[in-house]
């Protein structure tokens, strides 16, 4: 059974479903608006969460006027904030380790992504005393 099926029956056939949720709160709480729809997909290494029509009335002013470049640092800004939360939520429906955050934000068509990597399920958390790899 691959990863992709263990995770999903480990947390349910909504598992998926409880992530895009639970992004699209957690987006609620940092932009103050939360996507009109969500869509999660799982890889082997990797969460992606779609989210689309995420701006709110004033970063779709900013977008009209040729100003996506503020809505796009500031969407980036916040991300940086939120990323704890959002790692910490998909680590605990998942039941994996993240090891990395990746947000990006579309203009024209107003989509957003965010990409949790996986760390692979055997990785053991790096401790001061751990040796670099040999080349």
């Amino acid at each position: 059974m691959g990863r992709s099926a263990q995770t999903s029956d480990r947390h349910g056939a909504n598992g998926l479903k409880d992530v895009s949720r639970a992004v699209a709160h957690l987006y609620l709480q940092l932009y103050g608006r939360g996507p009109r729809c969500t869509h999660a997909s799982l890889g082997r290494d990797s969460l992606t969460v779609i989210l689309e029509d995420v701006y709110s009335t004033e970063e779709r002013a900013l977008i009209r006027n040729g100003r996506f470049d503020l809505v796009e640092e500031m969407r980036h800004a916040c991300a940086a904030e939120g990323e704890r939360m959002l790692r910490e939520t998909v680590e605990e429906i998942t039941g994996r380790r993240v090891r990395a955050v990746l947000t990006q934000v579309s203009e024209d068509p107003e989509i957003a992504v965010e990409v949790f990597v996986f760390a692979p399920p055997d990785a053991v958390e790096p401790t001061e005393a751990t040796e670099p790899a040999a080349p």
